[in-house]
């Protein structure tokens, strides 16, 4: 079933980090604010519902039993980006559309840099990348989730392996995702800026803050467009997730 945007020539997105991470680190780690997972979990289904989104980019989308529902719900979809023979865990990602998937790819961050640090070195993070056929022509949707904390070089090793990998798909592109960029760093985006890419927050919302991390008033979580009109770009406040998501209607 599509949306009425959808029909009307538009979509919605929506990129959230749904702070459902691995058991062993969600145990070491997790805030307990958010300890009640299974109550967290029908939240986020019932957020989801609600929205009828025609692409999701999620990240932190690592429990099994949250992975199922979602495929249950969305048609087509990309649901795991690992290594064939690594012994990280697989990156937590997640594209899933209501509209058929042309190709998929992707590519694992890799280097003494890139391949992250902490707890983010258990997992094999990168960019997931999904062509979707749309009604009006094919669209390049990619998502990520970059290095947390303070790691700015690991960020911009990141940054530049993902820009390569992109660089090779042409024409309408969404990226969408968390990046984990403090408000500093922003500068950091410039080989993807340099793609054709746009902040859409920037575009709907100049001069607003856009905070998805209210621990901190950071804007963690963004979506870039490239060839794509920008109508509306909302963040999606909740309960069930350490981030707020991002809804963009493009």
């Amino acid at each position: 079933m599509r949306s009425q945007d959808a029909r009307d020539g538009s979509i919605r997105v929506l990129t959230w980090n749904l702070y459902l991470r691995p058991r062993i680190i969600s145990a070491l780690l997790d805030l307990p604010k958010f300890s009640d997972r299974r109550r967290r979990i029908r939240g986020i289904l019932r957020v989801i519902d609600r929205g009828k989104y025609d692409i999701l980019c999620l990240q932190e989308a690592f429990l099994r039993a949250t992975r199922r529902a979602l495929l249950r719900r969305y048609p087509h979809f990309y649901r795991k980006l690992t290594h064939r023979f690594s012994l990280r865990l697989h990156s937590g990602l997640m594209i899933l559309t209501r509209f058929p998937i042309l190709n998929r790819s992707g590519v694992i961050f890799r280097g003494r840099l890139a391949g992250g640090r902490l707890a983010d070195g258990w997992v094999d993070k990168g960019v997931m990348h999904a062509e979707v056929e749309m009604p009006d022509g094919p669209l390049h949707v990619f998502t990520t989730h970059l290095q947390a904390e303070g790691y700015p070089e690991v960020r911009r090793a990141q940054i530049h392996q993902a820009a390569a990998f992109i660089k090779e798909y042409k024409g309408r592109a969404l990226f969408a995702g968390d990046f984990n960029l403090e408000k500093s760093e922003m500068e950091l985006m410039k080989p993807i800026l340099d793609l054709g890419f746009v902040d859409t927050w920037g575009v709907s919302n100049p001069g607003e803050a856009g905070n998805t991390w209210p621990e901190t008033g950071q804007r963690y979580d963004l979506v870039l467009s490239r060839d794509l009109p920008v109508s509306a770009v909302d963040l999606l406040p909740t309960r069930w997730s350490d981030h707020y998501g991002v809804v963009a209607t493009l």
